[in-house]
């Protein structure tokens, strides 16, 4: 049975690099041709009754795969043809002698009297448009509403934009292998490729960490939902503020703020202008209400209860009394989900909003609201690419919604959700989502995590509701949603930050020297501190340095501290974890610790005996920024990642 298997995305060149590292690994091309025929045929036996089959051969590998498919299916009793298109090459052509019987002429004429066609015409890597025989064949398959299934992908597609060249071919089965291409996932393609099936053909597993992976398909096996301790109180879950509009637009505030609470956070307060409170009474129960007179309450709203989370554009209105609050919600440091008037009130001085984005913000724009942000990044050809382009551009968080909604961080990392029914698009499903990455950053889920975790949950709950969908029906579903979870204690394949080799690393922290500077200064501030440090490790002929960099946001000012490999004498404040967890460039150790940053030499400390007795050298670099000091313990999480060697 054809298995769907890990969740990296990969691009056309990514899978010829596959090819090539399984091959240096010992395994033929021949051998991966036959695997992928196989799984051809099998995915057909199992979807189809026997029928008159007419396979499409093109002269590459594709066409290579489809000989064997035929030759598969013959032997399995099935009455099957074959039409070629050119002369086939290598191992193509082996697979071709194999097939062992006549061929046609690939034609709209090869189509007779065929109930079902095989596209192994062109693969992913194709690069032009389809033309002559080729086009016409496929624009007779539509004609003729004949059943399709595709190798790799259907012909005319381009395999990493998913967008057609010119004619494509429309399959109702798609067979494809070791793992997806973007063209899979991301419109249009993904309407092109009908049901897609992943198959195992022997490529090693392993080779996956070798290919600079940076793009997954969003699931459960991305990210980890946080776990309340038994011990845990309301505000070790956090405390989410969510501002709400005038008394006639309250309803989008409620919905985010529903949204919130049901995914797990603690607490949560709408903050409303005077004359909305009294409506918003009148509708909720479990959710705290404040007056909220202008933005300088937004900032001393955040500031009191333990609140770490704002979530700011749901009903806000359009204009500058919900820029002030935007604005100021980011000068208190809290971490911040914008969304809906929150962006579009920043449409005519769009380098305010993305001057004063800090790292960890959330961003979760549609596309008009996309487009008057990011006029550059809207003109780029599928979601993924605008996604990507604008993460980097704002250094934030970008959740650009529609029905292959991509999440990207501003490193390149991204991740296409592909699990959203079209009965989610309804008023008022955007400001669940929000309300659902709210809840789960002020549970302490890291900023890109919370974004794919809460678009998943959303699609989820819209999928287990089905017809006659409401906004209101999400937040109220998503506990059984987050019941089928399964609980792991880390993620299968994290989407981890990027792995900065600066020498060989080891397990050693050292003090250095720590300095303070705006946030415009950082790139000036930080290499001066490297060069000290390194100094340091020159001077004691220190091997191996294990480096955390941590960047300390102090005050409503934005100004930052730095500190390297912070050794403190204060007793541990926390508590902590170490594990090991697999990521796209191979196993790593993942050191958490909870409490102020007193306890992280302890934390540390434990990571390097655990790795010692282990046997593994520790490399990598983490950045972490802090924002939104308060008392709580939970407030203040640590990921340390390291890279085994």
């Amino acid at each position: 049975m054809p298995l769907s298997l890990g969740p990296e995305v990969l691009t056309v060149a990514q899978h010829g690099e596959a090819d090539r590292l399984a091959v240096a690994a010992g395994v033929s091309i021949e051998a991966l041709m036959e695997a992928a025929g196989r799984a051809v045929a099998d995915a057909i036996l199992q979807r189809y009754t026997p029928r008159p089959v007419i396979v499409l051969c093109g002269p590459g590998n594709n066409g290579g795969d489809g000989f064997v498919a035929a030759r598969l299916l013959r032997e399995a009793g099935w009455s099957v043809r074959v039409a070629e298109l050119g002369e086939s090459a290598g191992v193509a052509a082996e697979m071709r002698a194999k097939w062992g019987a006549a061929s046609e002429t690939v034609s709209p004429q090869c189509l007779a009297g065929a109930e079902l066609a095989v596209d192994a015409l062109f693969g992913a890597g194709l690069s032009r448009p389809l033309e002559g025989a080729a086009e016409a064949t496929v624009r007779a398959i539509a004609e003729q509403h004949l059943a399709c299934v595709a190798v790799d992908v259907p012909s005319g597609l381009a395999g990493d934009t998913g967008v057609p060249l010119g004619l494509s071919a429309r399959a109702d089965l798609t067979v494809t292998f070791f793992r997806k291409k973007p063209a899979h996932l991301i419109y249009p393609g993904r309407k092109f490729c009908g049901e897609v099936v992943v198959a195992d053909i022997g490529t090693p597993a392993s080779v996956v960490g070798q290919l600079g992976v940076d793009t997954w398909e969003n699931g459960p096996g991305l990210w980890s939902l946080p776990e309340p301790a038994a011990e845990t109180h309301k505000y070790g879950r956090g405390h989410a503020l969510v501002v709400s509009g005038g008394p006639l637009d309250t309803g989008a505030a409620r919905l985010a703020a529903e949204g919130a609470l049901r995914v797990g956070a603690g607490l949560v307060t709408i903050g409303g202008p005077p004359d909305s409170l009294p409506v918003l009474a009148a509708h909720v129960t479990e959710i705290l209400l404040a007056r909220l007179d202008s933005a300088d309450d937004v900032a001393r709203l955040l500031g009191e209860r333990r609140r770490n989370v704002a979530l700011i554009g749901p009903g806000n209105g359009v204009g500058a009394r919900t820029a002030d609050a935007v604005l100021a919600a980011l000068r208190t440091g809290a971490k911040c989900v914008l969304d809906a008037d929150a962006l579009t009130s920043f449409a005519d001085r769009r380098d305010q909003l993305l001057q004063a984005l800090r790292p960890g913000t959330v961003i979760t724009p549609h596309d008009g609201e996309f487009a008057r942000l990011f006029p550059e990044a809207a003109k780029l050809g599928t979601r993924l690419a605008r996604a990507r382009a604008a993460a980097a551009e704002s250094d934030a968080i970008v959740v650009l919604k529609g029905a292959d909604t991509a999440v990207a961080h501003p490193s390149g990392r991204a991740v296409i959700n592909t699990n959203a029914p079209p009965t989610s698009a309804t008023a008022g499903s955007g400001d669940v989502l929000a309300g659902f990455i709210a809840g789960l950053r002020a549970q302490g889920m890291g900023a890109f995590e919370a974004a794919a975790a809460a678009v998943w949950l959303h699609g989820e709950a819209a999928q287990r509701v089905g017809p006659g969908l409401i906004a209101s029906d999400l937040h109220r579903v998503v506990p059984r949603v987050l019941a089928s979870v399964p609980r792991q204690a880390t993620p299968a394949v994290a989407p981890l930050p990027p792995r900065i080799e600066v020498r060989d690393l080891a397990a050693r922290h050292l003090m250095a020297v720590a300095g303070r500077a705006a946030k415009a200064d950082l790139p000036k501030k930080i290499p001066p501190l490297f060069d000290q440090v390194y100094e340091v490790v020159r001077r004691e002929s220190v091997p191996n340095l294990g480096v955390n960099v941590i960047l300390y946001l102090s005050g409503p000012v934005p100004e930052f501290s730095m500190e390297a490999g912070v050794e403190v004498a204060a007793p541990f404040t926390g508590r902590g974890a170490i594990r090991g967890v697999e990521t796209p460039a191979g196993p790593a150790v993942v050191a958490s610790h909870w409490g102020a940053y007193a306890g992280l030499p302890a934390a540390h400390a434990a990571l390097h005996a655990w790795c010692k007795r282990q046997g593994h050298a520790i490399t990598g670099l983490n950045w972490e920024v802090y924002g939104h000091w308060s008392d709580d313990p939970a407030d203040l999480k640590t990921e340390v990642c390291y890279q085994r060697k």
